[in-house]
């Protein structure tokens, strides 16, 4: 075999190895993480406290997972245009502290609290960045994530059905698919 034949030959497979590296990174991005099994109404025995008199956001995040960087700058954005109509909580479900602590911890209208898996399993959440909306009532309106891929920022339709909830002005199902980490691990 030639020199350039050699070069073509290993040329292709460079390509081959690039191009199937790049469609696995797509494919996890986009892979959604476990739904919640979500209780219809406010869990009892919650730890984390529900807003006294309009509807509770709450996000279970485990605090290494860093996939759920993306989700709370997306629950900021959320906040910033809706955070006098909902009570958010962000309940962390391992070591409170570190970056994602922090992060969440300046975001205005947040009240962090120190979970563990037995307060995610009152919530049914499975992975990290799970987002449950309950109204004023106690009553499940959303669930689900608020980002469109694994560490993905930007508009997307799940934060804006979330926003639209919150607003009262959506009757539709308040699911979305949730992107981030298992709970369980945390990578």
């Amino acid at each position: 075999m030639g020199r350039i034949a050699r070069w073509s030959a290993g040329g292709i497979v460079w390509a081959a190895f690039v191009g199937a590296g790049f469609w696995m990174l797509l494919g996890y991005a986009g892979a959604a993480g476990r739904a919640a099994n979500a209780p219809t109404r406010w869990p009892a025995g919650a730890i984390t406290t529900r807003g006294s008199e309009r509807g509770t956001l709450v996000m279970v995040v485990h605090p290494h997972c860093p996939c759920s960087r993306a989700s709370l700058a997306e629950l900021e954005r959320l906040l910033a245009r809706n955070g006098d109509l909902t009570a958010a909580r962000v309940v962390f479900v391992g070591p409170v502290g570190g970056d994602l602590h922090a992060i969440a911890e300046r975001i205005p209208g947040v009240t962090s609290v120190a979970g563990d898996a037995a307060e995610a399993a009152r919530f049914g959440a499975f992975t990290s960045g799970q987002v449950l909306y309950y109204d004023a009532d106690g009553v499940l309106r959303f669930s689900g994530g608020i980002t469109s891929a694994r560490g993905h920022e930007g508009d997307n339709s799940a934060r804006d059905l979330l926003e639209n909830i919150i607003r009262g002005s959506s009757t539709g199902d308040g699911r979305a698919r949730v992107y981030g980490c298992p709970l369980t691990t945390g990578a």
